[in-house]
């Protein structure tokens, strides 16, 4: 996992991968469900991003860790920051599911 400046956590996405090989992990992705055909991830659960920006509380808990994945990490930075600002433990995946391919 890395920090950068900017105060948000970031893990690169075969980092991501090979956890999951050994822990259970919350991974949301919030891509659009129309895009989940061109590159699956497999064992996230998809919440669009307008919908967890809206209803985060009801989706999330402060208590749990989640990994904030999208196409390309752009998304995922914006929401990563937003859920932290709520007091969420999140985790950017750096360069999105576009990485793991």
């Amino acid at each position: 996992m890395h920090n950068f400046d900017d105060k948000i956590n970031h893990i690169h996405p075969h980092e991501l991968v090979k956890k999951m090989t050994t822990e259970t992990v919350n991974v949301i992705d919030i891509r659009e469900p129309f895009e989940l055909k061109e590159l699956p991830f497999e064992g996230a659960r998809n919440i669009p991003m307008n919908i967890l920006i809206m209803f985060h509380s009801e989706f999330l808990n402060t208590d749990e860790t989640y990994y904030i994945l999208c196409h390309h990490g752009q998304r995922s930075y914006t929401v990563t920051e937003f859920l932290q600002e709520y007091g969420y433990k999140v985790i950017n995946v750096l360069g999105g599911v576009d990485l793991v391919n």
